[in-house]
């Protein structure tokens, strides 16, 4: 490894004017910390520019190797808190090239895409985004307004997710260019008539999903065609944004997968016969 000591070292500069919006939107480029979301990166399909390892951090051998072919730089643990959004970070970070998301992914007939529409809070960005991952969800669109994606407490909050689905920033015209080739976006309501258990989630759908604050806007609102409300307790007047994400991609995904079993078992049959 490299070292370095000097605060005025461009990398170290580089480093640290990540956490801010407007220079990671320039650089396509963003920092991640922790031992667990470098190794994340470095074993899936993510650019990472450089590694930076604090002198006091204890590297196991295993990710020793993993390190061999990349620029790696080992700075003094004060330098190191000094590139990092975390009082108390884990000893490694790295810069990583922003992915360009594949927007033909958006034109598949099966897709399962999720819309927040002006979620500010990174925590619930960053939950939103590893539960969609877990759920199988194809990708993740952002209206103007949400919370970058790629900020740094946002990026910790995925746990990983963050390298695993495509994230799109969307204008209204990208929407309506999807409701154009068959996509239904079904929105999420306390009033609506019907429960998320009695909509089809399968087929190219939008699962929608507003600010605990606002709710979701009124240019988004009209383009639901389908709006369902979350069955709870009566008392409860709501819940997190992030809570009521996963509840309903969990029923999305439990549908969709019946959906594939139920094809590949009527694919069997008519092989048999």
């Amino acid at each position: 490894m490299k070292k370095i000591v000097s605060r005025d070292n461009t990398h170290i500069k580089q480093a640290a004017k990540l956490k801010n919006k407007k220079y990671r939107q320039q650089q396509k480029l963003y920092l991640i910390e922790g031992q667990r979301l470098v190794n994340e990166a470095l074993m899936s399909n993510q650019v990472v520019e450089k590694v930076f390892v604090a002198e006091d951090f204890s590297i196991s051998d295993e990710m020793n190797r993993r390190l061999q072919n990349f620029d790696c730089y080992l700075i003094p643990p004060a330098l190191f808190s000094s590139i990092t959004d975390t009082e108390n970070p884990q000893g490694i970070a790295a810069i990583v090239q922003k992915p360009e998301p594949d927007r033909d992914i958006l034109a598949d007939n099966i897709t399962c895409l999720l819309l927040l529409d002006q979620i500010t809070d990174p925590g619930n960005m960053g939950t939103i985004i590893r539960t969609a991952w877990a759920f199988n969800f194809d990708g993740i669109m952002l209206t103007p307004g949400c919370v970058d994606p790629y900020n740094p407490k946002v990026v910790r909050a995925t746990m990983g997710g963050i390298f695993h689905l495509p994230v799109y920033e969307i204008d209204e015209q990208v929407l309506d260019g999807l409701i154009r080739s068959g996509y239904r976006l079904i929105g999420s309501y306390p009033d609506a008539c019907n429960s998320i258990y009695e909509v089809d989630y399968t087929g190219p759908i939008v699962v929608v999903i507003g600010s605990e604050a606002q709710g979701i806007s009124p240019a988004i609102s009209e383009r639901c065609k389908v709006k369902a409300f979350i069955p709870v307790n009566s008392r409860v007047e709501s819940l997190n944004a992030a809570v009521s994400c996963a509840i309903i991609m969990s029923e999305a995904n439990r549908q969709r997968q019946r959906e594939t079993l139920s094809c590949d078992q009527s694919c069997a049959i008519i092989r048999l016969d």
